[in-house]
C-alpha cells in the first residue's frame, strides 16, 4: 500500500496530466486560442497591458514610468516579447496551462493537508483540472491565471506554515502576497 505522500505525489501527477491533455485539446482541437486577430500589438490590446513596441523597445522606461498598468505583468510581457518575439501569446498560453496545471496539484496538497482524506483531496483536484472556466482562463491574455496562482501558492504556504515551524514559510507568504499585489497593480 501507498504512503500517504506517495499517494499525494502519484494523485498530483494524474491531475496535472489531466488537466495539461484537457487544456491542450480544448487549445488544437476546439481552437480555445490566446492567439486573436487583433494585428500586430496582440500584447497591447488588453487596457492593462503597455503597448507591446514599448516592451520591446524601452521595457524597464515603460514598466517605471506607466506604473499604472501591473508592473510584474507586463515585467511578465516584456520577458515574452523580448525571448518569444512574435510567438509571446502561445508561449503566454503554454505559461497559463503550467500555472493552471500548478493550480490543480495545489488545491489537492492544500485539501490532503487540511483534512486528511486522500479521496476528498483527489476530488477537489480533479474538480479543478476539469473545469472549463480554468481553460477559459488560460486562454485570455490577462493576469488572472497568474494571480490565481498566486493566491493558491499562498494558501499552500499558509498550510504548510502550521507543519514547518521555519520563519521563512511566512517570509515566502509575505514575498507571494506582494508579487500578487504588483501582478495585478500597483
Amino acid at each position: 500500500m501507498l504512503s500517504d505522500s506517495a499517494r499525494i505525489s502519484r494523485d498530483s501527477y494524474i491531475v496535472a496530466g489531466v488537466h495539461v491533455f484537457l487544456a491542450l485539446f480544448y487549445w488544437l482541437v476546439l481552437d480555445v486560442s490566446i492567439v486573436h486577430d487583433f494585428g500586430p500589438d496582440t500584447w497591447g490590446w488588453f487596457a492593462q497591458n503597455l503597448p507591446t513596441a514599448l516592451l520591446l523597445d524601452r521595457a524597464f522606461e515603460s514598466i517605471w514610468f506607466l506604473h499604472t498598468q501591473p508592473p510584474l505583468w507586463n515585467v511578465l510581457g516584456a520577458v515574452l516579447i523580448q525571448t518569444f518575439g512574435s510567438l509571446h501569446m502561445v508561449m503566454l498560453q503554454c505559461l497559463h496551462i503550467t500555472l493552471g496545471a500548478g493550480i490543480c496539484v495545489m488545491g489537492l496538497g492544500i485539501v490532503a493537508r487540511a483534512t486528511g482524506s486522500h479521496r476528498l483531496a483527489l476530488t477537489v483536484g480533479m474538480v479543478l483540472a476539469l473545469h472549463p472556466a480554468l481553460f477559459l482562463l488560460e486562454a485570455y491574455a490577462l493576469y488572472t491565471t497568474a494571480c490565481a496562482f498566486l493566491i493558491m501558492l499562498a494558501a499552500q504556504l499558509l498550510a504548510r506554515s502550521k507543519e514547518d515551524n521555519s520563519h521563512w514559510v511566512m517570509v515566502a507568504f509575505i514575498c507571494v502576497i506582494s508579487a500578487l499585489t504588483m501582478t495585478r497593480s500597483v
